[in-house]
């Protein structure tokens, strides 16, 4: 083998270790969609100059034109999918915090749990609908989401706790304590309180969009709100979460339902499982 394709595959190596380093350290790094991409990304370059180094010219030129034309495919899908993500979190950001005379819930999604407390992304969430609930007297803040299979409680119900000890009080706040995922609080949202066709929905930047397009399949028209989620590792990965969840969202949309409840990313590799959204 060439000295170039020996070179070649050392970088896919490099990459598909420091990918499995990632994954496995996920729980401590928060970086495990952005491993899963390292991982990918090395193994794919790997495989693909093991190929050019074997293989004759046509079967090569057979290969790059579809790996490329798929690659690109994703490119340009990965960059206006962020795009949509990132516009709606800098306005999501900025945006005013006197809510309409009709606008009387602020919707909050779980956002996992530390013992029994709410996890940094979630205290971020709901700090903001804190702060907005402040701004508009009168509303009522509906925490949503339940417990998953290592939480030791509802995450509406820590959400809940949260607030009224920040002084909200207890009947300025609901908790809808079923939902297993960001498609769920809506649905059950909706299904609490049929009438409402308009709310204010706080989350974190990089999830406001998805939140957003959930909420107008469920009837409800959303203004949203978030903060900036501050963490470098945090932002990276979330964000480009972000990409496949949309990817799963336009699957479902179809009418094709992807069952992501409860699931954690440790399970990763066991069967039947796909990745948390």
């Amino acid at each position: 083998m060439e000295a170039k394709y020996k070179k070649r595959i050392l970088w896919g190596l490099v990459m598909t270790v420091v990918g499995l380093a990632g994954f496995f350290l996920r729980k401590f790094l928060y970086t495990g969609i952005l491993a899963l991409f390292l991982l990918g990304f090395g193994l794919a370059l790997m495989a693909l100059t093991f190929i050019r180094s074997k293989a004759g010219r046509r079967v090569w030129k057979a290969v790059s034109i579809t790996f490329h034309s798929f690659f690109l495919l994703f490119l340009v899908s990965f960059l206006v999918a962020e795009g949509l993500v990132i516009g709606t979190a800098v306005k999501s950001v900025r945006q005013d915090t006197r809510l309409p005379d009709d606008v009387e819930y602020i919707l909050v999604p779980g956002a996992g749990l530390m013992g029994e407390n709410p996890s940094y992304l979630y205290r971020l969430r709901l700090d903001e609908a804190l702060s907005l609930y402040k701004e508009n007297p009168g509303c009522t803040i509906v925490v949503l989401g339940g417990q998953g299979d290592d939480e030791m409680l509802p995450e509406a119900e820590a959400g809940k706790r949260y607030l009224i000890r920040k002084g909200v009080p207890e009947g300025d706040v609901v908790a809808e304590c079923r939902s297993l995922d960001t498609a769920e609080n809506l649905q059950n949202f909706k299904a609490m309180f049929p009438g409402v066709e308009r709310a204010a929905l706080v989350s974190n930047d990089f999830h406001v969009y998805r939140c957003s397009l959930l909420a107008k399949r469920n009837g409800i028209e959303v203004i949203p709100y978030a903060r900036v989620t501050g963490r470098v590792h945090l932002s990276l990965n979330y964000f480009a979460r972000e990409y496949i969840s949309l990817v799963i969202y336009l699957i479902e949309s179809g009418g094709t339902i992807i069952d992501t409840a409860n699931f954690h990313l440790q399970e990763f590799l066991h069967p039947g499982y796909i990745l948390s959204v």
